[in-house]
Order: C-alpha cells, then structure tokens, then sequence
C-alpha cells in the first residue's frame, strides 16, 4: 500500500512538472509573453566589421532555459542591428529585430521585438577593437577619401539582452 502511494504521488508530480513546461493547451499553442524591462542573458553568435554610418546584422543565442507566464522556452535566437557605431568610445549600439523560440513539444514562436544589447561590461552597445580594414580602406585611398576606422566586434561575446516594450511571441502554425 505504501509503494501504491508513492506511485502515485510520483505519477502526480511529474505530470504537474511536464505541464508546467508544455506551452500548450487545450486549446492548442499560446503565446509567449516577454514583459517590456525584461533582461535576459545571451551569446553573440555573428561578429562583424562595422564602421560610422554603417549597419551591419548580429544573431544573438539566449542562453539557458527561459520561462515566460509558466512555459518553459528553449533555442532563442535573436536578430539585432547595428543603428550606431561610436569610434571613440570603441562601441556598437544594437537595437533588437527579431526573436524565434522553440518549446519543449517543438513549436516555434516568432515575433518582432524592440530594446538594446548591453556588453559583458554591463555597458550599452558592445565594445569593438578599432582597427583598418585594409581593403575597405584601399578604396578610399583610391577615390582620395580619408581612411575609416572599423570596429571588429568578435562573436562568441557574452551579453545582455533588454526588453524595451512587451513582446507576445505567436506560434507559427
């Protein structure tokens, strides 16, 4: 009788626990709410060569088990920009695109999302190394324009990732 009940309250806790990381109902997927001020960690996956006036795209892989209103999200990936390149004080300012996620039965959610990229410094924007693109900057040379620094922005950097408004990621059917 003792071992019926520990089946039992084994069977009871596990389908509590794998309900509680399903993003499904009854009535199918539901969406996936990220409130706005939300910060979550993440990896750069994509570095680049940006220079003033350019944009340049960077993905970006959360990392971690995310839980969003009681559903378990694994596999975000991000999209983010590049909307300004600040030579002096060696930084890329990011602002966010685009977010896919993927839950524990395989559904994808996506949805356009808004906010900014904070450094490994706890800094806005991701700090490059400055550097001359040779090639970029033997064009300039060529048409007598003066040279460019670049900011190399190496992936693999460990960043913040910050919500500016609420985003409701749908299942994509």
């Amino acid at each position: 009788m003792l071992n019926l009940k520990k089946c039992i309250i084994t069977a009871v806790i596990l389908l509590t626990a794998t309900s509680a990381f399903s993003a499904t109902n009854d009535k199918g997927p539901k969406s996936v709410i990220i409130p706005s001020l939300t910060a979550i960690s993440g990896n750069l996956l994509t570095g680049a060569d940006v220079t003033i006036g350019e944009t340049a795209p960077f993905a970006i892989r959360l990392t971690g088990k995310q839980t969003f209103n009681n559903m378990a999200i694994y596999g975000c990936n991000l999209m983010a920009n590049s909307v300004r390149t600040d030579v002096g004080s060696g930084r890329v300012h990011l602002d966010l695109n685009n977010i896919a996620c993927v839950d524990i039965d395989g559904t994808v959610y996506e949805s356009k999302v808004y906010g900014y990229v904070v450094g490994d410094d706890g800094i806005s924007g991701l700090k490059g190394k400055i550097t001359f693109n040779e090639a970029a900057n033997k064009i300039y040379d060529d048409a007598k324009f003066p040279r460019q620094p670049y900011l190399d922005i190496a992936p693999g950097i460990d960043v913040t990732i910050i919500f500016t408004e609420t985003a409701i990621l749908k299942p994509n059917n």
